[in-house]
């Protein structure tokens, strides 16, 4: 898993880059999806819903969420993660979302 947490604390992600995450989209974010890597994210992260609804990874409330969900998937699931990640990665890694935003545009 990549962990996307940002902050001064274990619980909860606060201080001045922890109010940062909650609207900012980080790079590590595309760069461990792009490494085909299923993600662990702040829950109040702006990507943490864009996370959960496409099976990339979950969203955590504090680093000790984060251990026992990484500690504690079974094999089925982390199958399932990583074909969703793959499939992201994919798209990320040709350029999809540019295309498609240039297109768009």
């Amino acid at each position: 898993f990549g962990l996307v947490w940002d902050g001064d604390s274990t619980e909860t992600c606060s201080g001045k880059y922890g109010e940062y995450l909650r609207v900012n989209n980080p790079h590590k974010l595309s760069l461990y999806l792009a490494s085909h890597m299923p993600v662990l994210i702040w829950d109040e992260a702006a990507e943490a819903e864009f996370i959960r609804s496409n099976g990339l990874g979950f969203p955590v409330r504090s680093i000790n969420e984060a251990v026992d969900i990484a500690s504690g998937i079974d094999e089925l699931q982390y199958s399932i993660l990583v074909k969703n990640v793959e499939s992201f990665a994919s798209k990320l890694n040709s350029g999809y979302f540019t295309n498609t935003a240039v297109s768009n545009l």
